[in-house]
């Protein structure tokens, strides 16, 4: 019965501080329904595994993106489960850290701080490949389909409706890895630049085959998702294991639907929580510490803004109008307006910025705003009109 720590005590435990620990710690609960007892065991070796990995660092001298083929086989276990993604990046980061000998050969504490601050951007950034983009996928995936079962009733409600919702189910997942893995490919290689920055050891060579090669980590993925997907599926169509499954579902649903003590934060703390994450995750983009300031406070009075619409006049008759909307829609028009905000507005600040991130930046919150204003997560549905 191990793997009920690893499966229920654990993200229990996590989910007392944030309900997203315990999205990411129950993300992938088919392996421990599937006939086969190895998979119970895979929670305490990855971790083992993970450490491993960091403390002998095969293929790599200062971060696994300098070995593809390391990091291919981070991202397959990453996207089968965030469960197991999240336990072998916290084995790695251990391992990986502990033999970082700049950090403890230095003598300067500022210096060590900074380098293991630059470490721990380093794990953040693996992290939302390895943990956040399979979990984002499940989601968004869980979200159109939602929105799309009205419209598709009748269809699906005939002899072959399951096989259609699951091929749809199926097909949605799978574009959204792919792009998500193809977007953060393209991104890592300047979130990264802190890495560079405090260390100096990345070749531009390896760190390139992000960029370059990057239709193989999507391929890497949608394989990934594939074998995912066959996981999945065997726990509803396949009787012994469907039934497994929902008894895992009753246990851990009390736990995955409670609001955490982040969750309670107030709303102005919330903020400021999200806009220095932000910025730290965009650490590697700023020139100047003025700059990243300056990000901070921009990006904190966006989330406040965010957080503290429901106080305007508007808001409420925006969101029952909103809420008469599929979300699919939603998500749909605030793609497109976010694809017209940065085709038009991002040549204008370049013009008028050469040499700065701002040009990212500014369009980066703005798309915030945007996703936030169409797609806004309440706890309870508002009243109809």
């Amino acid at each position: 019965m191990t793997h009920l720590f690893w499966w229920y005590s654990l993200p229990r435990l996590m989910g007392r501080v944030s309900r997203w620990w315990a999205l990411v710690m129950t993300d992938g609960y088919f392996l421990i329904t599937l006939p086969v007892t190895f998979t119970r065991w895979l929670s305490p070796a990855l971790l083992v595994a993970g450490f491993a990995c960091g403390w002998f660092r095969p293929g790599y001298v200062t971060t696994p993106a300098e070995a593809p083929l390391l990091f291919c086989l981070f991202l397959i276990i990453g996207i089968l489960s965030g469960h197991l993604g999240l336990l072998l990046l916290i084995g790695f980061a251990a391992g990986d850290l502990l033999t970082t000998q700049v950090i403890f050969e230095t003598t300067d504490a500022a210096v060590r701080a900074e380098l293991l601050v630059a470490k721990g951007h380093e794990y953040i950034i693996f992290g939302l490949v390895m943990v956040q983009i399979p979990l984002t996928a499940k989601q968004l995936t869980g979200l159109l389909v939602h929105s799309l079962l009205p419209n598709a009733g009748k269809r699906l409600s005939g002899p072959n409706g399951r096989l259609l919702l699951l091929g749809l189910t199926s097909l949605l997942q799978l574009t959204l890895s792919g792009y998500l893995v193809f977007l953060w490919a393209q991104a890592m290689v300047l979130l990264l630049r802190t890495t560079y920055l405090h260390f100096g050891w990345l070749s531009s060579d390896t760190i390139g085959f992000f960029q370059i090669r990057w239709p193989v980590l999507v391929w890497v993925a949608v394989s990934a998702t594939l074998v995912r997907l066959a996981g999945q599926w065997s726990s509803i169509l396949v009787p012994s294991v469907a039934q497994l499954a929902a008894a895992y579902e009753a246990k851990v649903r009390p736990v995955v639907y409670r609001f955490g003590r982040l969750e309670r934060l107030p709303k102005w703390l919330t903020a400021v929580w999200n806009g220095l994450f932000l910025t730290f995750l965009l650490w590697g983009a700023f020139l100047t510490t003025g700059d990243m300031y300056l990000f901070f406070v921009v990006a904190t009075l966006f989330y406040g803004l965010r957080a503290y619409l429901t106080q305007f006049a508007f808001w409420p008759g925006w969101m029952r109008k909103l809420w008469l909307k599929p979300p699919v829609w939603r998500l749909v028009g605030a793609v497109v307006l976010a694809i017209i905000l940065i085709r038009l507005l991002m040549p204008y600040l370049y013009q008028r910025a050469d040499g700065t991130f701002w040009p990212v930046l500014i369009p980066s919150l703005l798309c915030i705003l945007i996703f936030g204003a169409l797609l806004p997560v309440y706890s309870t549905k508002p009243n109809a009109p």
